[in-house]
Protein backbone atom coordinates (compact mmCIF):
# COMPACT_ATOMS: atom_id res chain seq x y z
CA UNK A 1 0.00 0.00 0.00
CA UNK A 2 1.37 3.60 -0.70
CA UNK A 3 1.41 6.48 1.02
CA UNK A 4 -1.19 8.35 -0.79
CA UNK A 5 -3.90 4.78 -0.25
CA UNK A 6 -2.78 5.21 3.48
CA UNK A 7 -3.07 8.79 3.76
CA UNK A 8 -6.60 8.40 1.68
CA UNK A 9 -7.88 5.29 3.77
CA UNK A 10 -7.04 7.43 7.08
CA UNK A 11 -9.02 10.42 5.97
CA UNK A 12 -12.06 8.55 4.99
CA UNK A 13 -12.09 6.46 7.76
CA UNK A 14 -11.54 8.98 10.05
CA UNK A 15 -14.37 11.28 8.75
CA UNK A 16 -11.88 14.13 7.86
CA UNK A 17 -11.71 13.66 3.81
CA UNK A 18 -12.49 17.78 3.38
CA UNK A 19 -9.65 18.42 5.86
CA UNK A 20 -7.37 15.77 4.21
CA UNK A 21 -8.41 17.32 0.73
CA UNK A 22 -5.24 19.33 0.69
CA UNK A 23 -3.02 16.68 0.32
CA UNK A 24 -4.25 15.16 -2.35
CA UNK A 25 -3.52 18.71 -4.07
CA UNK A 26 -0.35 17.54 -4.64
CA UNK A 27 -1.36 14.43 -6.90
CA UNK A 28 -0.67 14.50 -10.26
CA UNK A 29 -3.36 16.20 -12.73
CA UNK A 30 -4.02 12.97 -14.69
CA UNK A 31 -5.15 11.69 -11.45
CA UNK A 32 -7.47 14.44 -10.12
CA UNK A 33 -9.64 15.34 -13.39
CA UNK A 34 -12.30 12.37 -13.59
CA UNK A 35 -13.50 14.36 -17.41
CA UNK A 36 -16.37 11.72 -17.13
CA UNK A 37 -18.09 13.45 -14.48
CA UNK A 38 -19.53 16.86 -14.30
CA UNK A 39 -19.33 19.19 -11.06
CA UNK A 40 -22.51 18.27 -10.06
CA UNK A 41 -22.20 14.61 -10.48
CA UNK A 42 -18.65 15.12 -8.02
CA UNK A 43 -20.39 16.60 -5.28
CA UNK A 44 -22.85 13.67 -5.77
CA UNK A 45 -20.27 11.02 -5.58
CA UNK A 46 -18.41 12.97 -2.47
CA UNK A 47 -22.36 13.36 -0.54
CA UNK A 48 -22.14 9.63 -1.22
CA UNK A 49 -18.74 8.74 -0.61
CA UNK A 50 -19.25 10.48 3.31
CA UNK A 51 -22.25 9.21 3.76
CA UNK A 52 -20.40 5.56 3.16
CA UNK A 53 -17.84 6.16 5.24
CA UNK A 54 -19.72 7.10 8.18
CA UNK A 55 -21.43 3.92 7.94
CA UNK A 56 -18.41 1.32 7.17
CA UNK A 57 -15.00 0.78 6.54
CA UNK A 58 -14.12 1.48 3.06
CA UNK A 59 -12.44 -1.34 1.15
CA UNK A 60 -8.93 0.28 -0.60
CA UNK A 61 -10.57 0.82 -4.01
CA UNK A 62 -13.15 2.36 -3.19
CA UNK A 63 -10.94 4.57 -0.67
CA UNK A 64 -8.99 5.28 -3.82
CA UNK A 65 -11.90 6.54 -5.97
CA UNK A 66 -13.44 8.76 -3.06
CA UNK A 67 -10.35 10.11 -2.45
CA UNK A 68 -10.13 10.81 -6.68
CA UNK A 69 -13.26 12.60 -6.26
CA UNK A 70 -12.48 14.62 -3.46
CA UNK A 71 -9.28 15.94 -5.38
CA UNK A 72 -11.65 16.13 -8.22
CA UNK A 73 -13.94 18.57 -6.52
CA UNK A 74 -11.40 20.51 -5.11
CA UNK A 75 -9.68 21.80 -7.73
CA UNK A 76 -12.66 21.88 -10.05
CA UNK A 77 -14.85 23.29 -8.08
CA UNK A 78 -13.48 25.04 -5.19
CA UNK A 79 -10.34 26.50 -6.74
CA UNK A 80 -8.17 24.08 -4.45
CA UNK A 81 -9.56 25.72 -1.49
CA UNK A 82 -10.76 23.16 0.87
CA UNK A 83 -12.40 25.98 3.25
CA UNK A 84 -14.23 26.69 0.51
CA UNK A 85 -14.74 22.65 0.15
CA UNK A 86 -15.80 21.86 3.66
CA UNK A 87 -17.97 24.68 4.01
CA UNK A 88 -20.22 23.55 1.00
CA UNK A 89 -20.19 20.16 2.44
CA UNK A 90 -21.21 21.45 6.21
CA UNK A 91 -24.03 22.84 4.59
CA UNK A 92 -24.70 20.22 1.91
CA UNK A 93 -25.16 17.47 4.83
CA UNK A 94 -27.25 19.82 6.78
CA UNK A 95 -29.71 20.22 3.45
CA UNK A 96 -29.29 16.47 2.37
CA UNK A 97 -32.40 14.75 3.40
CA UNK A 98 -31.77 11.41 4.58
CA UNK A 99 -29.95 8.70 2.77
CA UNK A 100 -29.55 5.16 2.93
CA UNK A 101 -26.04 3.86 2.41
CA UNK A 102 -26.88 1.44 0.01
CA UNK A 103 -28.42 4.15 -2.10
CA UNK A 104 -25.18 6.16 -1.89
CA UNK A 105 -23.27 2.97 -3.05
CA UNK A 106 -26.08 2.07 -6.09
CA UNK A 107 -25.22 5.93 -7.11
CA UNK A 108 -21.77 6.09 -6.85
CA UNK A 109 -21.51 3.16 -8.77
CA UNK A 110 -24.05 4.45 -11.50
CA UNK A 111 -21.70 7.54 -12.12
CA UNK A 112 -18.57 5.64 -12.22
CA UNK A 113 -19.42 3.24 -14.28
CA UNK A 114 -20.13 5.87 -17.15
Amino acid sequence: MNSITSIAQYCVTAGAAVACAAVFAMRPPHQTEMPNLSNAELKVAYLDCARISAASLLEPDLVTICSTVASALLHREFGGNPDLQQQWWRKAQHDASSIQTASALKNLDALLAR
